[in-house]
């Protein structure tokens, strides 16, 4: 799925919101549970670099209240 991704930008495809994504996706008929995830991969491959260039001192973590201590 990440190759045919990569291939449809190099074409020319708009990938920048989520929307023109699944738009994309569910007409080449991927599943709709896998646009998502394939999402998430592309926007984490898209920021991999920059996020590496930025000091740990200046990056913050949120975490959804489900990773979070029950008690506190």
């Amino acid at each position: 799925m990440k190759k045919l991704t990569q291939k449809i930008i190099t074409m020319g495809a708009d990938f920048s919101t989520k929307k023109a994504l699944k738009t994309t996706l569910n007409f080449l008929g991927i599943k709709p549970e896998n646009i998502d995830k394939l999402y998430i991969e592309l926007k984490n491959s898209f920021y991999r670099d920059v996020f590496k260039r930025i000091s740990p001192k200046d990056k913050i973590l949120f975490l959804p209240q489900c990773l979070r201590k029950q008690n506190c």
